[in-house]
């Protein structure tokens, strides 16, 4: 059994001055589960906020930064609250009635609570693009993208008191090409190239009395 409540506000203030639009938005998102190991159900709230600002300093480029936070809360697990805050600066320029180019960055950090096991994290997201209209049902989306970002959730088997979410590096080039139909019917064409690297951890003790952490990569 699966229970989700979402509720959201978005306020979009008055341009105070010229060039510049302010945007808030609040959401609230509560879900509880149960699980079918154990019977248990498990509750987990989160509230969203978000203030960003929008700059048009020339007739062609929007600037658009601000901040986001989120903060997880969970009844029945402890130690796993978390609240991550995000710092989004991003930019597009319009090149011409068919194209446009557009980098988005961002500095993330997740703060957990006293007694986690997880440690906190703070990473950064970056994706430089390009688009062109080709004709008026095609499309091309070239993005290159790099990232620093949390490994998936484990219990470190070395220490179960002890959470595994180290940072991953992350790169990516795509190019993706869509031909739109009559009737809402399209065609993608995506490939794209990826690199992770991410720690593996080992048993082998090191000179300081840890565990050696090896690096491995991937590409896909």
């Amino acid at each position: 059994q699966f229970t989700n409540n979402v509720a959201s506000i978005k306020i979009n203030l008055p341009d105070f001055f010229n060039k510049l639009d302010f945007i808030l938005e609040y959401s609230n998102t509560d879900i509880s589960y149960k699980q079918r190991s154990f019977g248990a159900t498990t509750d987990r709230n989160g509230n969203s906020y978000k203030g960003m600002i929008k700059i048009k300093p020339l007739p062609k480029t929007e600037i658009t930064t601000g901040i986001e936070f989120y903060d997880i809360r969970y009844d029945k697990s402890s130690g796993q609250d978390s609240a991550y805050r995000k710092i989004p600066f991003n930019i597009s320029w319009v090149a011409s009635a068919k194209s446009y180019f557009f980098l988005n960055t961002s500095y993330n950090r997740r703060d957990y609570s006293g007694g986690s096991i997880f440690a906190n994290f703070t990473g950064y997201d970056t994706t430089l693009g390009y688009r062109f209209d080709v004709t008026e049902r095609d499309n091309l989306l070239i993005k290159i993208e790099k990232s620093l970002v949390e490994q998936q959730f484990l219990r470190d088997p070395n220490n179960t008191a002890r959470g595994d979410n180290n940072p991953q590096d992350w790169s990516q080039i795509n190019m993706k090409y869509t031909h739109e139909f009559p009737k809402r019917f399209s065609v993608i064409l995506s490939p794209a190239i990826q690199h992770r690297r991410f720690r593996e951890r080992q048993s082998l003790p090191n000179k300081s009395g840890g565990v050696v952490s090896k690096h491995q990569d991937i590409t896909t």
